[in-house]
């Protein structure tokens, strides 16, 4: 299309999305129809366009793809589907019944799900084909633009199939697509981060973190100090595990809190016993030793 014409006929079809300010500054960008958007990689941040009205003209560019009717277009993020992989992402029975309830009839909503997943596979196939060269040093194309993986270390975790990284992701991605989300309110990846209580979606991608060990009683920490939320209630059984902590080494809670105010000698005693080196000045290894409720 000529001009702007196709962001002017969306304003037409369904309504007016963006006002004709806006139109002129991607003119001026060079964004002249949905394609444009989609090459760039969608618009840039720009000083008079709103992110409602970026996020609206980014989601018909994309949906476009798979739906040439605007007004089911604009149905489908209505349902909450902005671009293909939201629709891929999500199954067809479930799908169906969202843009059912948009307004889009079964046999619409089907088919266009059909393209999606197509499409997602599709590219899934060629992001691997991009991953196998990559991994085998082989030159990639150099009209390609940067790829989230292609900066990398050589290291044996990163590239093999069955590492941590890649069976995590697996399982995740499986874990989205296949598994219900039994809660009717955000996505399946929340889900599952309120339910095991563990930061899934912000788990560290690195050598270092892969490979380094952590004792299993952590996790059960961290799952229990989440499910209390209340951070202050199990502050009495802390104190109650360092106080046998204390009997087991051979002292007492007792002993370390009468030790602040003891003579020389006999706090040496004590920490000679407990094979613990004193530093000349106060507050000393005892001194910090003795903690409370209120302590940090």
């Amino acid at each position: 299309m000529v001009g702007n014409s196709e962001i002017n006929k969306l304003n037409t079809q369904i309504g007016k999305i963006v006002p004709e300010t806006v139109v002129e500054l991607l003119d001026k960008k060079e964004i002249k129809n949905l394609e444009d958007i989609r090459r760039k990689g969608g618009i840039p941040r720009l000083k008079g366009i709103h992110a409602k009205e970026r996020g609206k003209l980014e989601a018909h560019a994309y949906l476009s793809l798979i739906s040439e009717d605007a007004e089911v277009n604009e149905k489908l993020q209505v349902a909450g589907f902005h671009n293909i992989a939201d629709i891929a992402l999500t199954t067809r029975k479930d799908f169906v019944k969202d843009a059912e309830k948009a307004g889009i009839e079964e046999d619409t909503a089907s088919l266009i799900h059909a393209k999606a997943a197509a499409q997602s596979a599709f590219l899934n196939n060629i992001l691997a084909d991009l991953r196998g060269d990559l991994a085998n040093n082989f030159d990639m194309p150099k009209s390609l633009p940067a790829l989230p993986f292609s900066q990398q270390c050589d290291c044996k975790e990163c590239e093999s199939a069955t590492s941590i990284f890649a069976y995590l992701v697996d399982l995740t991605d499986y874990t989205i697509t296949h598994v219900k989300n039994p809660s009717t309110s955000g996505s399946m990846l929340e889900f599952l981060e309120n339910r095991f209580h563990q930061p899934f979606s912000k788990f560290p991608a690195s050598c270092e973190k892969a490979s380094k060990k952590v004792r299993q009683i952590r996790i059960v920490i961290e799952v229990l100090r989440k499910y209390s939320g209340n951070t202050n209630q199990y502050l009495p059984y802390l104190l109650e595990a360092y106080k046998i902590l204390l009997n087991q080494f051979g002292t007492s809670y007792d002993e370390i809190r009468m030790a602040r105010a003891a003579d020389p000698e006999k706090r040496k005693k004590l920490a000679d016993r407990l094979a613990i080196s004193l530093n000349h000045t106060r507050p000393d290894e005892l001194d910090m030793l003795f903690l409370t409720e209120d302590s940090p």
